[in-house]
């Protein structure tokens, strides 16, 4: 539900630093960038009011698997989506 915030995000990242940056929905980055992404390229999650917490808590681990720098923005505690 968050994507255009991702994609907006990207856009600033990239307009305010000259960093590549990507917005990803949250299944086809464990489909796609858990594979193709450098390990020190940070990955930032969004998640809201609770509508992906588990599957949010399993991509959190798969970065945090591979050693990916990771940052969540979400309005839940994070002990929820930790799982």
């Amino acid at each position: 539900p968050l994507y255009g915030v991702a994609m907006f995000s990207a856009a600033k990242v990239l307009e305010a630093s000259g960093d590549p940056a990507l917005g990803q929905e949250t299944e086809e980055w464990s489909h796609l960038q858990y594979f193709t992404a450098e390990t020190n390229i940070p990955t930032i999650l969004l998640s809201a009011n609770g509508f992906d917490a588990d599957r949010m808590a399993e991509v959190a681990r798969a970065a945090q698997s591979i050693s990916r720098p990771l940052a969540l923005i979400s309005t839940e505690d994070a002990g929820e989506i930790r799982g």
